[in-house]
């Protein structure tokens, strides 16, 4: 008489493990998208509490669409995409902040010379000639580039070499002659031509005697690049 043999003991239900289609991204817990969760709070703080949790960061989207990642906080997936290959990083976003500053301070600086260029160009041939006799006034403090550009091109680089050579000389004449009343009496425009005339009284002492002289000057402009240059002083004591 045979022995039935004994019934084996029924093995535990292992879970049953995602497939490929279930879970595209190996190593990343399936899609739980906020808004479409199944898991409760407490369940997804128990996942992300998993020994071997993908870190934080951008993965291809685990719900499968082509040509796009999805940002994995290291507990659940967020709502957060980019197109492939192009999510954002701190570098970047700093990256972006510095070309925004430079950008931003390019267009200031050509709001500024626009501005310069526009009054410069309203500028009359007495403002000229009253921008001229102040920076000759303080010589001293005066850059000798930007003094040259009231002059005409014709005489600017011999101007401004006069300009450095009196500034580095100890007996500069600005520095002992004393400049009162002085004025503009006339203004006349010709076309692309002006005449200014500008007076003034000159006193200056040298071993311990004073003269005082008046001293008219008539300067001659012309126009060049829309501005008023000038091209000609003459003086009479």
């Amino acid at each position: 008489m045979s022995t039935v043999p004994p019934i084996p003991p029924i093995p535990p239900v292992q879970p049953q493990q995602p497939g490929p289609a279930d879970q595209p991204n190996p190593g990343i817990p399936a899609a739980r998208v906020p808004g479409q969760q199944s898991q409760s709070a407490g369940a997804a703080q128990a996942g992300a509490a998993q020994v071997g949790a993908p870190a934080a960061g951008w993965y291809p989207d685990p719900q499968g669409t082509p040509g796009l990642q999805r940002y994995w906080d290291g507990a659940q997936w967020t709502a957060n995409t980019a197109p492939g290959g192009q999510a954002p990083t701190g570098n970047r976003r700093k990256k972006g902040l510095i070309i925004g500053i430079g950008a931003g301070v390019a267009v200031l600086l050509i709001v500024l010379i626009l501005l310069w260029a526009l009054v410069w160009s309203k500028s009359s041939p007495s403002d000229i000639v009253e921008r001229y006799t102040a920076a000759r006034l303080n010589l001293s403090t005066t850059d000798c580039n930007s003094y040259g550009q009231l002059v005409s091109a014709e005489y600017r680089d011999q101007f401004v070499e006069n300009c450095e050579s009196s500034k580095s000389s100890d007996d500069s004449p600005s520095s002992a002659v004393e400049i009162t009343n002085a004025h503009i009496t006339s203004e006349t425009i010709n076309g692309d031509s002006a005449t200014v005339v500008y007076e003034y009284t000159a006193s200056s002492s040298y071993s311990g005697s004073s003269n005082e002289y008046d001293i008219k000057e008539t300067y001659s402009l012309i126009q060049e690049d829309g501005a008023w240059r000038i091209n000609d002083v003459d003086t009479d004591y």
